[in-house]
């Protein structure tokens, strides 16, 4: 972060959906440098359990920040489980 703009961000998530299944993501920013509120990531499925398992593919989404929430929303991707 350099005067409200990031220059390089990303991370590891891991998702848990209502039966316990999970899915693990790498993502990445794309509008660098860019206002920190305003991000836009693409991601990639990298394993999953249950339901998930075997998962691949990518996929996009923006968060708009407010304070410490933020709101993010999927915009595009596609994904295969085997």
């Amino acid at each position: 972060m350099q005067d409200g703009n990031a220059f390089q961000s990303g991370g590891f998530c891991l998702v848990t959906d209502s039966d316990g299944d999970t899915i693990n993501l790498l993502w990445e920013r794309t509008n660098v440098p860019g206002p920190a509120a305003e991000a836009k990531t693409k991601g990639t499925y990298l394993s999953g359990t249950g339901k998930y398992a075997g998962i691949q593919g990518n996929y996009t989404f923006a968060c708009r920040f407010a304070g410490a929430l933020a709101l993010c929303n999927v915009t595009g991707g596609e994904y295969k489980i085997p």
